[in-house]
């Protein structure tokens, strides 16, 4: 299945077919967040009461679905910024998207559906989280960013997940943010960063958050 969701994808970027569609997508895109799925859900009654009000064909198309799903994701990503350490947030959710668009384009997909998190060595948890480097300031602020990340359900974290002979602390984004991206929905692989160049995220302005400001 995981196969199979990755070849679609694939198909669906290149050819520009619908991707976000159905009722199991969308209650992925919830997050397991009640207030988020309802969102969802909003928006999809909201277009069937416009298309009812002009007369329309009271269907959701997949291309109608799939829109939705892009256009909730493209607001969610930009409101980002409203929250604590926002500019900073963003700037780690496209460190991660960068990570999930880079194994995308290998010719063999090496975790099917795609990579959708990233993970730190607990190791590295433990030192991100010392006096001695908080006075860092890109360390700080890579603090700050995952702080304000995990309160806010941007990602969320597993713990202590063992994988080649060492502990990892996992790292999901919220699955809201897949359709800008052109992310897989399903969890499939991720892929490790060291502290360091994790923190140097937060030294770069969001090449995404840019596009979609211009592509409003």
């Amino acid at each position: 299945s995981a196969l199979r969701e990755a070849a679609y994808l694939r198909a669906a970027i290149e050819c520009g077919i619908p991707y976000y569609i159905g009722t199991e997508a969308y209650a992925r895109l919830g997050s397991s967040n009640i207030e988020q799925f309802l969102e969802l859900c909003g928006d999809l009654m909201a277009r069937l009461q416009t298309q009812d009000a002009t007369g329309r064909e009271l269907a959701l198309t997949p291309a109608i679905q799939d829109k939705i799903a892009r256009d909730a994701s493209r607001s969610y990503y930009r409101s980002l910024l409203q929250l604590p350490d926002g500019h900073l947030v963003q700037r780690f959710v496209d460190g991660v998207a960068r990570i999930s668009r880079e194994e995308a384009r290998k010719p063999r997909i090496p975790y099917p559906p795609g990579v959708a998190g990233t993970a730190l060595r607990m190791s590295d948890r433990a030192k991100l989280r010392a006096p001695e480097t908080l006075a860092t300031p890109q360390m700080e602020m890579l603090y700050r960013a995952l702080k304000s990340a995990i309160a806010h359900n941007v990602v969320w974290i597993e713990l202590n997940y063992r994988v080649k002979n060492d502990e990892f602390m996992v790292i999901y984004l919220n699955r809201l943010l897949c359709p800008v991206f052109d992310m897989p929905l399903g969890l499939g692989g991720f892929r490790e960063r060291k502290l360091l160049e994790m923190s140097r995220w937060m030294l770069e302005i969001p090449a995404r958050a840019m596009e979609v400001a211009d592509h409003g």
